[in-house]
């Protein structure tokens, strides 16, 4: 079975490109990095894995695993960044948005059944 940066290797490789066009396409300043990728040295972080699965349109779970068949959902930047401030909130914040957002989506839901045949 591949490794994960054989993985790489052979995706880079299939398009053609060099490590250093690679490198660009994850936003790293040099192709070193992408060396010690196909070394299985190092593993990219989410960012970069996000980038390199969407340049070669495949999903995160094939870089990583193998795995063709599963579906991996791609987060924007903007998703990350939302995680990341929810995540900094307190507990007692974080509860608090959550119970905005349930609010919310029952504001915005469909009306039942029973609310249509009373209105």
């Amino acid at each position: 079975m591949q490794t994960m940066g054989e993985r790489i290797k052979l995706l880079r490789n299939d398009k053609r490109l060099t490590q250093e066009e690679l490198a660009k396409i994850a936003g790293l300043k040099d192709r070193s990095s992408i060396a010690n990728w196909e070394a299985d040295r190092v593993t990219p972080d989410y960012e970069q894995l996000q980038k390199v699965a969407k340049f070669f349109d495949v999903t995160i779970d094939y870089i990583i695993n193998g795995k063709k068949e599963v579906s991996v959902t791609v987060f924007t930047q903007d998703d990350v960044d939302l995680v990341r401030r929810f995540k900094a909130l307190p507990l007692v914040g974080q509860h608090m948005m959550i119970n905005t957002l349930e609010n919310l989506e029952e504001m915005f839901s469909e009306p039942s059944k029973t609310e249509q045949d009373q209105a």
